[in-house]
């Protein structure tokens, strides 16, 4: 995973080792399993583990524990016989717990218990069950205090910002992230999530475009970073029933939406001479292939220092016209000395961000050329040579 800026990368890795120890006492088994996991960032802790199997063909396992929030311990059992079990009680280094689980033949729950654990320290967690059968397992707690956002995810990565070549503050900064695709994830990264470094605060993202099971791209919100600096936020996965909460207008400023805000005619009937000739795909995308200037009504205030940017993506499949590019406006009239050309052959507008290659271009107008409030975003498509334009916002 990366972002276009610095992304951190850290890598699962998993070591088991089985052994078996295996006398058979009339209808007694004992089962002892070694198995040592670490995952990133998410402690599932696994080391020795004891269980019974009773006439009743009842056969409980702890597969898992998990330390986290300095105060929490989560225990995955498993009932892998044919009969119900009911857990009563569990054990933390002999410091009894008494509660009513029951788990179901082939059944998997996990129980969370209210534990102030020491970090780096060695605990001996014991199950039982009310018909007498048992479960046991010693595990370390990490070795550093992990603060999870919650517990229904049960994965994370680290994203790293980085801010160390830029001498200025950032402040409520969008950043573009690539999400490489997790097995572990949902396969329309619906059950992504975005917190800052404190682990737990929630991000606003956006989810711009995705390949389902392959990547996605996302724009999270990050509160600040400072400047000649690095800040790491967290990405969570790994929830089956989560639903996206990918939202456009909490991460962004302003964000324009075609079809939900509507498209309408700019300069007059002198300027948007073939008016028909849009679309708008998906509501994100203008298309525009005759010559016509379009605007989108919203308000918005221009501090004029940098600290704001216009951004979107461009492509033009035709020949090139004479004005193609973002403005903003007060009215219908029209004022070159807000809009930003970045294509076409005639000399109008604002030429900071002037020159396209081909295919999709990236764009950031960075509005340190005026200032004031205005109330529309104005799309040129300006061809009164009747060019073979073609092209898209």
């Amino acid at each position: 995973m990366n972002s276009d800026y610095k992304t951190a990368r850290r890598k699962v890795s998993k070591n088991m080792q089985n052994k078996a120890i295996s006398p058979i006492l009339a209808s007694l088994l004992l089962i002892v399993i070694v198995v040592a996991a670490s995952i990133v960032a998410y402690a599932w802790v696994q080391s020795s583990t004891t269980a019974q199997l009773n006439q009743a063909s009842g056969f409980i396992v702890m597969e898992n524990v998990r330390f986290y929030d300095g105060d929490k311990i989560e225990l995955s059992i498993r009932n892998t016989g044919t009969g119900d079990l009911k857990v009563d009680s569990i054990y933390i280094d002999d410091v009894g717990q008494q509660l009513t689980q029951q788990i179901h033949a082939k059944e998997r729950v996990s129980i969370v218990l209210d534990y102030e654990w020491e970090v780096g320290t060695r605990y001996k967690i014991k199950v039982a069950t009310s018909s007498g059968l048992y479960a046991e397992k010693t595990c370390n707690s990490p070795s550093t205090s992990q603060v999870w956002v919650n517990e229904l995810w049960s994965k994370r990565k680290p994203v790293t910002v980085d801010n160390s070549l830029n001498p200025e503050d950032l402040s409520n900064y969008q950043v573009r992230v690539n999400v490489q695709y997790d097995s572990d994830m949902n396969s329309d990264f619906s059950d992504l999530r975005f917190t800052s470094s404190d682990e737990k605060t929630l991000l606003p993202y956006w989810i711009e475009s995705y390949i389902a099971s392959t990547s996605a791209v996302v724009w999270v919100n990050v509160p600040s970073v400072s400047a000649s600096s690095t800040e790491t936020i967290y990405m969570y996965y790994c929830n089956p029933s989560a639903n996206s909460e990918s939202n456009p207008n909490t991460t962004f400023d302003l964000f324009v939406d075609f079809t939900i805000d509507g498209i309408v005619t700019h300069g007059g009937t002198s300027q948007d001479l073939q008016p028909t000739q849009t679309e708008v795909i998906e509501d994100t995308t203008l298309h525009m292939w005759g010559n016509n200037w379009k605007a989108v009504t919203k308000n918005l205030n221009v501090i004029g220092d940098g600290s704001q940017a216009i951004c979107f993506d461009f492509k033009s499949d035709g020949v090139q016209g004479e004005i193609n590019g973002v403005g903003l406006d007060t009215d219908s009239a029209l004022n070159s000395n807000w809009f930003y050309k970045i294509y076409g052959t005639q000399s109008w507008g604002i030429t900071d961000h002037f020159g396209y290659g081909s295919d999709w271009q990236t764009y950031s107008l960075i509005l340190d050329d005026f200032s004031g409030s205005f109330d529309r975003i104005v799309f040129c498509n300006d061809a009164d040579a009747s060019q073979a334009t073609d092209l898209y916002y």
